[in-house]
């Protein structure tokens, strides 16, 4: 609230300044310029008619005239019938925006057309570079207020939360998902989600060689190592093109934003966040937003990978699986392999095979020695 305060106290007049009224008002005023009257003439259809005048003598005045005509010439004449003006000046016209300006001056002034010409330039420039401070100072706000709503967390569950939350509050986005990135395995496992269905994205462990531009993004973090401070966020028009079939179908996605989640203290890839604007959505985002994804992904990878350290699950060399940690928990509780399956629903052989993936990814050479890790490293 008191950056928003301070921000209207801080641009209020420079906002004025950028206004079309102030500036034309300070062409007519100045005495170094020859310059008797401007009128900003509108079209309505098929007429032209003034909608407001500035006069050296006067302040800015919505005109009183009610002049209307079918040509600007027509408008002009009658123009100087109502405004007095010495037989020295000339009048000209200057299209600018959806106006016409109408300006009477000194007729002896030749250099006069090309210097409002170019005064007018630099005022459309000062306009647009005012608009980009704007946007600017809104992405700066809202990276500030983001990292300061996630500066709560007293979790990793709340980390998680408030981050997933965050990229919607403070972001023109409608959904969002946020993965854990394993390096060893090469693989992202789905940890939360806010307007996702949280299960279905908590279910979801997926070979990111799978996913090919994701993928190239990540041998270019293995190509620079350290040399490279961050990675881009990676803006997808079409999911279906990047991502298999069955996540574009079951989410429904079309456009998608990547944002890596990046520790940037220790230059270390923790997960990214996948970004849309709602089912089957296309949207483009701006340049300026690519600044701020990248301050919430360096934002949420400092929160999340503090957390993540002290995670039992996560801070482990390896990710399993929803599916692999049921397997495990059976093992433990001293269920067969057979039994294991009845209760899961699987068969022998595909229990079997999370039994032996999961020994791999353990390096362990037996299941009692798989249950013993598991159950000291705090998994189950």
């Amino acid at each position: 609230m008191f950056t928003k305060i301070s921000e209207h106290l801080l641009t209020e007049k420079r906002e004025y300044l950028f206004t079309m009224d102030h500036f034309l008002k300070h062409l007519v005023t100045s005495e170094q310029l020859p310059i008797e009257w401007i009128a900003v003439i509108e079209r309505n259809e098929k007429v032209f008619y003034v909608n407001k005048s500035f006069h050296k003598s006067q302040q800015l005045v919505s005109t009183t005239y009610d002049l209307k005509a079918s040509h600007i010439f027509d408008l002009t004449e009658k123009l100087l019938k109502y405004i007095p003006s010495s037989d020295k000046t000339n009048t000209i016209t200057i299209p600018f925006e959806n106006s016409t300006l109408l300006l009477c001056m000194d007729r002896e002034n030749k250099y006069i057309t090309p210097f409002i010409n170019y005064t007018l330039q630099l005022f459309e420039s000062s306009k647009a570079m005012v608009n980009i401070s704007r946007q600017e100072q809104q992405w700066k706000d809202a990276v500030i207020m983001f990292y300061e709503s996630i500066l709560q967390a007293k979790t990793f569950d709340e980390a998680l939360e408030l981050v997933t939350k965050g990229f919607i509050n403070y972001l023109p986005f409608e959904r969002c998902g946020i993965f854990s990135y394993s390096p060893n395995d090469e693989v992202g496992i789905g940890l939360s989600g806010h307007r996702f269905d949280i299960k279905a994205i908590q279910g979801i462990t997926e070979d990111v060689r799978n996913l090919p531009l994701i993928n190239n993004g990540l041998e270019l973090l293995r190509l620079f190592g350290k040399g490279m401070k961050f990675l881009q966020p990676l803006y997808i028009s079409d999911a279906k093109d990047s991502f298999p079939a069955n996540y574009v179908q079951k989410f429904q996605l079309k456009s998608v934003v990547v944002v890596p989640i990046f520790k940037a203290s220790n230059n270390r890839l923790i997960g990214a966040a996948i970004l849309d604007q709602g089912a089957n959505s296309k949207f483009t985002i701006s340049e300026d937003m690519y600044s701020a994804l990248i301050k919430f992904g360096q934002s949420s990878g400092e929160i999340i990978g503090e957390f993540k350290n002290k995670s039992p699950l996560l801070s482990q060399p390896f990710h399993l699986s929803i599916r692999e940690i049921e397997v495990l928990t059976l093992m433990a509780e001293g269920e067969s392999t057979s039994s294991a399956a009845d209760k899961l629903q699987l068969s022998e052989y595909t229990v079997r095979d999370y039994i032996t993936t999961i020994m791999r990814k353990m390096k362990v050479k037996n299941r009692t020695q798989a249950v013993a890790y598991a159950i000291r490293s705090g998994i189950i």
